[in-house]
């Protein structure tokens, strides 16, 4: 996606738009992909009281993994999606959204396709959505 021409339908900042890499329609960005879907789903398990150890529970994974799924540090599984919808009670217009953020979120970019250290292609995948990148430098 270059740089400044981010797509902002009905999603966060900062978000991707939905469709697949070299389809015609957008280049998706895996990387945020994942943290705009890690977020939503923080978000609704804090404003509904939730801990990690229900979500641990709902995902039938071990709490430690659970955490990696909240944090957006590892990507969710496509059951995973439809089960935390079921269990937030979304509609099927909001679910079948999420679900493409999943799969977009699976997806390997070039930078994840190199061995690289996961912070630096974390980096790479947020530099390749920016709008602008500022650096500073104290004196």
């Amino acid at each position: 996606m270059p740089i400044g021409k981010a797509e902002r339908v009905n999603r966060m900042p900062g978000s991707v738009p939905a469709g697949k890499a070299g389809d015609g329609t957008a280049d998706v960005n895996p990387t945020v992909a994942r943290r705009e879907l890690a977020v939503y789903f923080h978000r609704l398990r804090e404003q509904r009281g939730r801990t990690l150890g229900e979500l641990a529970t709902l995902l039938e994974v071990a709490q430690s993994q659970a955490s990696r799924l909240d944090t957006g540090a590892r990507g969710f599984q496509r059951v995973d999606v439809e089960r935390l919808c079921e269990w937030y009670g979304l509609g099927a217009g909001e679910t079948d959204r999420l679900l493409a953020l999943a799969e977009d979120g699976r997806r390997r970019a070039w930078w994840q396709q190199i061995d690289l250290p996961d912070s630096y292609r974390t980096l790479i995948g947020f530099e390749q959505a920016a709008d602008s990148i500022s650096e500073f430098c104290g004196m």
